[in-house]
């Protein structure tokens, strides 16, 4: 069954159902109603349920001082703050083979960064908001969050997939209320980026991905030696 991440946000009032290959997000919209995330399976669908966030501002205020906990506890280890860029993670990846994957759901988890440094300092590196409250960048965020908590997301996100990491070329502001939100998965338009063999140990195992996601088509899996 699919992972849950709880650690973001457990104050979300939203239902999440998630089939095999495509979801929904449902909402049970009783305001200021507060219930623990809940659990479990009905009719092979995975359930998650949060509680309401009543104000959209509230919200972006919350995801805000995760970013900057994120951000600080980055500084002090000597990383960088800000989400990683495929451009600077893997420069020749423009001369590599693309092979387009078409729509597929992917796990949150692995959504690590962006394709280029684009608007790379509006978000901390676990895909928090940085900018100011009061923003139009804020205003957008939480425009966005009001909706997903209506309707759920309604158009996928475009990725490029890179050692079966996940770099946002469109919808980034989607993934930061997701990964608020607590959802395991999302959908989207995956182009993969084949490197070239290396021999290495990490670049074997990719190679091994491969080969198993050519037979199974799942991708929340991944092997951790050869």
């Amino acid at each position: 069954s699919a992972a849950m991440d709880n650690s973001q946000n457990p104050n979300i009032s939203v239902i999440e159902t998630l089939p095999a290959r495509r979801y929904s997000i449902g909402v049970n919209r009783r305001k200021n109603e507060r219930t623990s995330i809940r659990e479990g399976c009905r009719g092979g669908e995975f359930i998650m349920a949060y509680s309401y966030e009543a104000s959209n501002d509230a919200a972006y205020i919350k995801a805000k001082k995760l970013g900057s906990k994120a951000y600080h506890a980055a500084v002090q280890r000597h990383e960088t703050p800000y989400l990683p860029v495929l451009d600077e993670v893997a420069p020749d990846n423009l001369s590599y083979p693309h092979v387009n994957l078409g729509l597929v759901t992917i796990p949150m988890d692995r959504v690590v960064g962006t394709g280029t440094r684009g608007r790379t300092n509006a978000f901390a590196c676990n895909f928090m908001p940085m900018l100011e409250e009061g923003s139009e960048f804020s205003g957008k965020w939480s425009h966005l969050y009001a909706s997903v908590v209506e309707n759920g997301v309604r158009e996928p996100i475009n990725v490029l997939e890179y050692m079966n990491k996940y770099y946002v070329v469109e919808g980034n502001k989607r993934v930061s209320v997701l990964k608020y939100l607590g959802s395991p998965m999302m959908e989207a338009e995956v182009t993969r980026i084949i490197p070239p063999r290396t021999g290495e140990k990490e670049n074997n195992i990719y190679f091994e991905f491969l080969d198993f996601y050519k037979d199974t088509q799942i991708n929340y899996i991944w092997f951790s030696d050869e």
